[in-house]
């Protein structure tokens, strides 16, 4: 059966796809893209500058990850995040409404490929 999930074939070519791991079709990484692997430096700042609080869903349970809703005022008072969105969007020639960033328990930790839906879509410039 054909997966449904074309993400792969929208990835620019300068982004090296024979490093990135594919969990289930759902879910991608790039280890190396935006850093080393090794090179922890940016997590730890953006650590120092999101706030990351749990959340639940709809239906009342817990996500198992904290997150963070990214707004136009924290892009524009802290570097990392601001230049970390930057760099997706230049790469993958998108145009976010919305950023949400979450802290994962550990690197076993993903969240199947899914679009999320917003009855207020906000903007973020």
């Amino acid at each position: 059966q054909e997966s449904k999930n074309h993400f792969l074939s929208f990835v620019p070519a300068e982004v090296p796809q024979e490093e990135s791991l594919a969990f289930k079709d759902d879910a991608f990484y790039f280890p190396s893209h935006l850093c080393k692997v090794e090179d922890l430096s940016s997590f730890h700042r953006l650590q120092e500058e999101l706030i990351f609080e749990p959340a639940w869903l709809d239906t009342g349970l817990p996500f198992s990850r904290q997150i963070c809703l990214v707004s136009d005022s924290l892009l524009a008072a802290y570097p990392t995040v601001r230049n970390l969105v930057t760099e997706l969007v230049q790469v993958f020639g998108i145009r976010p409404v919305c950023c949400l960033a979450s802290l994962y328990r550990h690197g076993g930790d993903f969240c199947n490929l899914h679009s999320d839906e917003y009855l207020e879509r906000p903007e973020i410039d």
